[in-house]
């Protein structure tokens, strides 16, 4: 039994590392850059920009990072994945209440586009960030069987929930992805859809160095693979700020900048187990709005009620508040629980304070009559299983996969150095594997290696151009 127990425990800190479970915060300094620099330890802020009515107010770098640099976004793709459909929409390819069936047939049940878009498809995705997380749809999507299958085949034969659609909410990297996947059966051609992305969104922002990367069968990962500069990102927090219009132009349009700016149905009427129930969910965004039907009160009381929120695993943000008129950029690699959101935001607003000339209303100046503390936290707990210990033995797969998928992107698209790509995956990782990198072949290419090779098991990723990044040729 206690071997059990430190079995367990080993691989609940992994977990914690690598998926970024939250634990309490340390206390830090008084203002932002004293409290960017006395972080605790694995909390690795990359980049911080902060602009109110276009003017920079804030701007700092760290590890190695620098404004010419790219960063992966995460989970913060899903926003442009939503923006490209709602593109397709108004060309005339889609509806919101298009039955994603007719694409997919063997995704039975009435969910729609709209329902994908608000993260209540009733498709049985799990996104549960406790276990072993080679358990986890989210990682046999990203590293695992998807990569082996196909991540098409993988998502559309994951099952039904029991709950219907559109009447929950479950956050889903799965429905992100099932987005691209109809957005290739609409573009016609594979050709054709790789350019999408870039003449539609990138390019028109004047991002000229994007790179999106896509699955082993050539879907964009809109659930989170994609590359910018920091002043990238700033350029689409710009874009929120101002309702989706760039230079007179309408990048988002009007009528999907309005759906996401309100909480999806399925958050107000039953947040499923093992997603937040806090969180005010939108269209592929996140919204700081109180949860109606919920008596819910802005999750954030140091931003704009109004702002919209893009979140990223290992502490990414990007944050616009189209009243307040500020953007909010965080770029980072942290490899632990210990970032305060909470916190950093509140540093943010008492900087923005006191270096603007005009107020900065918040959420908590603005909801005064709701009880800081009504909301109950929630704690789950989480038993040592019989499917844990069968689990175990795919750890080794999902070290070589992620590894090779993240050494190959960070040597070739982020092009930082192997010692400084080593110490980024230290981050999300317990133990590093031997990398071998080919450079000689057309499409460079990294293998990932575990132990003493006797089994020659190993993964390999490669690398397909600036545009198209790193992506998983095989898995095992």
């Amino acid at each position: 039994m206690n071997i059990l127990k430190s079995l367990d425990d080993r691989f609940l800190k992994w977990n914690l590392l690598l998926l970024g479970i939250a634990c309490p915060a340390t206390v830090y300094a008084s203002d932002l850059p004293s409290w960017i620099r006395q972080s605790a330890p694995g909390v690795n802020t990359d980049a911080v920009l902060v602009y109110r009515d276009q003017k920079l107010l804030f701007e700092y770098y760290g590890n190695d990072y620098t404004a010419d640099r790219k960063h992966l976004s995460w989970s913060m793709a899903k926003t442009v994945a939503g923006v490209l459909i709602a593109q397709e929409i108004d060309h005339g390819k889609l509806r919101l209440d298009t039955p994603i069936k007719n694409f997919f047939p063997s995704i039975s049940g009435s969910a729609t586009v709209q329902d994908l878009l608000q993260m209540s498809s009733g498709i049985r995705f799990k996104e549960e960030y406790f276990g072993i997380p080679v358990d986890a749809d989210v990682t046999r999507m990203l590293y695992m069987d998807g990569v082996v299958e196909g991540m098409e085949p993988y998502l559309t034969h994951l099952g039904r929930r029991r709950q219907s659609p559109g009447h929950h909410f479950y956050y889903s990297s799965g429905d992100a992805n099932l987005l691209m996947a109809i957005l290739r059966k609409t573009s016609g051609t594979q050709e054709r859809y790789d350019q999408v992305p870039f003449e539609r969104f990138f390019e028109p922002l004047g991002i000229s160095d994007a790179t999106f990367e896509q699955s082993s069968d050539g879907i964009y990962v809109g659930s989170s693979y994609i590359y910018l500069k920091p002043t990238d990102y700033a350029r689409i927090g710009h874009l929120l700020m101002n309702r989706g219009r760039d230079q007179g132009r309408s990048t988002i349009p009007e009528w999907y900048f309005e759906l996401m700016t309100q909480v999806a149905p399925g958050v107000s009427e039953k947040p499923l187990r093992g997603t937040s129930f806090t969180r005010a969910y939108s269209s592929q965004i996140t919204t700081n709005l109180p949860i109606p039907g919920r008596g819910e009160r802005s999750e954030y009381p140091a931003l704009p009620s109004d702002a919209l929120i893009m979140i990223g695993h290992q502490g990414q943000l990007v944050i616009a508040s189209p009243r307040e008129k500020v953007v909010i950029i965080r770029l980072a690699h942290d490899g632990g629980s210990k970032f305060s959101r909470q916190q950093f935001l509140e540093k943010t607003a008492e900087w923005i304070k006191k270096s603007s000339e005009r107020p900065y209303l918040v959420a908590s100046e603005e909801q005064k009559d709701i009880d800081p503390n009504s909301t109950p936290q929630k704690k789950i707990s989480i038993p040592l299983s019989f499917q844990t210990i069968k689990n175990i033995g795919k750890v080794p797969q999902l070290i070589r996969a992620l590894g090779a998928k993240e050494y190959c992107s960070c040597i070739f698209v982020l092009e930082r150095s192997e010692e400084q790509c080593r110490e980024d995956l230290k981050a999300s990782l317990p133990v590093l594997p031997t990398f071998e990198i080919d450079r000689v072949t057309e499409q460079p290419q990294v293998r990932a290696y575990l132990g003493t090779r006797i089994l020659n098991r190993h993964s390999i990723a490669e690398y397909r151009g600036s545009k198209l990044g790193c992506r998983l040729k095989t898995s095992e």
